[in-house]
């Protein structure tokens, strides 16, 4: 946890720099999350997600994400199949745009359906193999400016998982369960400059 903390620590010191160049006007962002792909495939799987953003009043803003995901459990050859969803109210203590420093916090659900041959299933699941896992999360981040209307962003979180009615088996305990998560996302700004 330290050495991702130092990290970003660095990355805000290198970037700094990059906040004084010319901006584009940010009010709503469309982002394709990387991270559910990156999970997916180092559990033998494939994932994706996506991220809509949109500025409400000045330093409001309203956030829903939709992710979906496909994985190799590594329990006796089931797979897990997950629908995320959330909805987050985001504040921008100092921005008036969708830019710099953020908190945000809401919740949602994960779906989570498991796959294999239907003896094991039956015999590990009884009539129950899929479920819906309820959260709630917030995260305190940076959105640095970068060149060509990209945006870094930066954030760590934490997860509370507070109502489940599946079991998890395997590695789907590290992808669904709750907890501090760290994000670093590459977003790009489809807007024209001032």
């Amino acid at each position: 946890m330290k050495r991702r903390f130092c990290l970003l620590l660095w990355l805000c010191t290198c970037l700094l720099p990059l906040a004084a160049a010319e901006k584009p006007v940010i009010k709503h962002l469309l982002s394709f999350d990387f991270g559910l792909l990156l999970r997916g495939a180092s559990h033998g799987g494939l994932g994706f997600g996506v991220q809509y953003e949109r500025q409400v009043i000045p330093h409001l803003a309203g956030k829903g994400y939709f992710g979906h995901s496909i994985f190799n459990t590594d329990y006796n050859d089931l797979f897990c199949v997950t629908v995320d969803t959330g909805l987050y109210g985001v504040w921008y203590p100092f921005s008036t745009q969708l830019r710099g420093l953020y908190v945000d916090a809401g919740g949602g659900f994960d779906y989570i359906s498991y796959l294999g041959e239907k003896e094991k299933i039956e015999r590990y699941f009884a009539d129950k193999p899929s479920g819906m896992v309820l959260f709630v999360a917030g995260d305190l981040g940076y959105k640095f400016s970068l060149p060509k209307n990209f945006l870094l962003d930066l954030s760590l979180g934490y997860k509370y998982v507070y109502d489940s009615d599946i079991t998890y088996v395997g590695t789907v305990g590290e992808v669904i369960s709750d907890g501090l998560r760290f994000s670093v996302k590459l977003k790009h700004v489809g807007t024209k400059s001032k």
